[in-house]
């Protein structure tokens, strides 16, 4: 599921851009899994892990520091998928980027500020 997935563009139908490798995929994703950590749990990730975790199912990783089930990583790539993003847009790490978010907080909605 994760290798070669087809991306569209944002705007149109799909394109012949080339396709998003796994690593992006991930990397992107787990950037945002962590920019959503609480401040605890944040100082425990030391600068290094935050760019080194992986996926413990796809064996990326030895002993990631926090892992994603494949589940969550499929969810999102249809996320994507159905709207159209495109692996060949200009600012493409912030496109993946601000795609995550969107699916992190449309699925872990944080509590309303009283």
């Amino acid at each position: 599921m994760l290798q070669g997935v087809p991306m569209g563009g944002e705007s149109g139908g799909p394109t012949s851009t080339p396709q998003l490798t796994v690593s992006e995929v991930v990397n992107a994703f787990l950037h945002v899994r962590v920019e959503h950590l609480d401040l605890k749990e944040k100082t425990r990730l030391n600068h290094r892990a935050h760019h080194t975790y992986r996926i413990r199912s796809t064996g990326l990783g030895a002993r990631p520091m926090l892992t994603i089930s494949q589940a969550e990583v499929d969810d999102w790539l249809q996320h994507l998928t159905a709207r159209g993003w495109s692996a060949g847009t200009i600012d493409r790490t912030h496109a993946l980027l601000a795609a995550a978010h969107a699916w992190h907080r449309s699925r872990c909605p944080r509590p309303a500020r009283t």
